[in-house]
């Protein structure tokens, strides 16, 4: 998994963790420490329930910490050449759009958040104000973007 993450990507990792730390695990150990007083464990559906909301828990824990320790932090700062981190203002067919080259974890085609492997990231990175790139779709269509603004 990629592991390029935006200072503020890793800042809401961060929070979430020491949500679930600090608030949700404690509760959900709380409900199963609850439960269990209620008897058989075979046969006490919201033991089972609860201990299995506390292993989600720790499994998000876990995901989250490996992330946060593998993290590899994007810079933000504008080289005027296109990279990772970098918001590229791109013109296609007398429109303009923005993008917002991220890694794999951030992307969000639908507000303009492109993962940096992905056809038009991988075209776009090492551009400049001016270049052009031509981006081919499995059906053969072209598409030219030329690059206006590195932000």
């Amino acid at each position: 998994m990629d592991f390029n993450l935006t200072p503020l990507a890793i800042k809401k990792l961060k929070a979430e963790l020491s949500r679930l730390k600090t608030k949700k695990m404690p509760e959900a150990a709380d409900e199963v420490r609850r439960t269990g007083m209620f008897g058989d464990f075979s046969e006490n559906a919201e033991y089972q329930y609860a201990k299995g909301q506390l292993r989600r828990i720790l499994d998000r824990m876990t995901m989250l910490e490996h992330q946060l320790n593998n993290a590899v932090p994007i810079s933000t700062k504008n080289t005027g050449v296109v990279s990772l981190g970098s918001s590229v203002v791109v013109e296609s067919m007398d429109k303009r759009k923005t993008y917002k080259i991220v890694g794999s974890a951030e992307t969000n085609p639908g507000q303009g958040r492109i993962s940096h492997h992905s056809p038009l990231g991988q075209l776009l990175l090492g551009k400049k104000v001016g270049d052009i790139v031509t981006l081919v779709t499995t059906n053969n269509r072209q598409t030219i973007y030329k690059i206006v603004q590195i932000k």
